[in-house]
């Protein structure tokens, strides 16, 4: 059953600025090889590829977001488009939270020793969730006093 009254909701998307400066450089060069391999008679669907690939790439990417949603029952936290379903964590599976600040941790979706599995989008801090099965989380987050609010 879908509890739909959420004490805390956050979406975070990655700041890729460095990712369009190089769509906007590759692009054009993208282009201009294929012009002159049609121009010189070119393997066509090649000349598509080169085309369409690095667009529709970058629009995926562009498009990636974190959701996080915490209600009375569970947390839930997904990476949209990459899965449509929400990963859920009951509360009642959980030992311990606590809001940690890290240093140089990787962004996106990584197993790390000392936090177990991250997802982190910006930032350094994130809830850390150690479970019962031994497990560990740790969920990024821009919100960490609003996170804080949500599990008390």
């Amino acid at each position: 059953m879908q509890n739909n009254s959420k004490r805390f909701f956050e979406v975070q998307k990655f700041e890729i600025r460095w990712l369009a400066v190089t769509v906007a450089i590759l692009e054009p060069l993208s282009i201009f090889a294929v012009l002159y391999m049609f121009l010189n008679n070119g393997y066509f669907p090649l000349i598509i590829i080169l085309t369409l690939l690095p667009a529709i790439l970058f629009r995926i990417i562009i498009n990636i977001k974190f959701e996080t949603y915490i209600d009375e029952n569970e947390i839930r936290y997904r990476w949209v488009p990459l899965q449509r379903t929400f990963y859920r964590i009951p509360l009642d599976s959980i030992i311990t939270t606590e809001i940690i600040k890290f240093k140089k941790l990787r962004y996106g979706s990584r197993t790390h020793n000392k936090y177990g599995h991250t997802h982190i989008v910006k930032g350094n801090e994130g809830l850390l969730i150690n479970m019962k099965n031994n497990l560990k989380i740790m969920i990024g987050t821009q919100k960490s006093e609003e996170l804080i609010r949500a599990l008390n």
